[in-house]
């Protein structure tokens, strides 16, 4: 299996304890689940701001009517299961990917990552969503940056592909099609 390194950004005092006891993806999934209910509560998002301190006024800039705040978008690696999507918005990102998003998600099929060496290892072809965790996560949530989805094209036929595409378009500003290399 091929895999791309992605650096641990979880702080340290937390890893050593309680995400060293769990799997790669559990540890993921803890860390998100936390960011994103402290960003649901009211004032959480400004809290995420004043920490994360990634908001630099000096390459901030606006095209078609949308802030940008970096030159720097967030892969859909980081959270494929949207997590943490409300929270990650708050982090100085200029984007965000969502995806590869399926039609149809086999669970079966889907790759972890691994701890190997200290560092967590994820899927080349990345974990992969399903398209009713998108609309529940985008009509749930007010993302405030420009979304991407990556659909995989391999998973649908040409109708379903329009069909998910349509259902997007009003959440999302575009898409980008990627067969599954595998």
């Amino acid at each position: 299996m091929e895999v791309n390194v992605l650096p641990d950004w979880s702080y340290h005092p937390i890893k050593n304890t309680l995400l060293r006891k769990l799997s790669p993806k559990r540890g993921r999934s803890f860390l998100l689940k936390s960011m994103n209910t402290i960003a649901s509560v009211p004032g959480g998002s400004k809290i995420i701001d004043f920490l994360g301190h990634m908001k630099n006024k000096e390459v901030q800039f606006q095209q078609n009517g949308l802030p940008y705040y970096s030159h720097v978008g967030l892969s859909g690696k980081v959270d494929p299961f949207l997590e943490g999507t409300n929270a990650l918005q708050h982090l100085g990102f200029n984007f965000l990917e969502i995806g590869p998003v399926c039609f149809k998600l086999d669970e079966s099929s889907c790759q972890s990552p691994i701890i190997k060496d200290d560092k967590i290892f994820y899927p080349l072809n990345g974990e992969k969503t399903s398209f009713q965790r998108v609309v529940k996560m985008l009509t749930k949530y007010t993302i405030q940056l420009p979304i991407f989805i990556r659909i995989d094209e391999a998973e649908v036929t040409p109708d379903v592909l329009q069909y998910m595409i349509t259902s997007h378009s009003p959440f999302v500003e575009g898409f980008f099609l990627t067969e599954n290399p595998l």
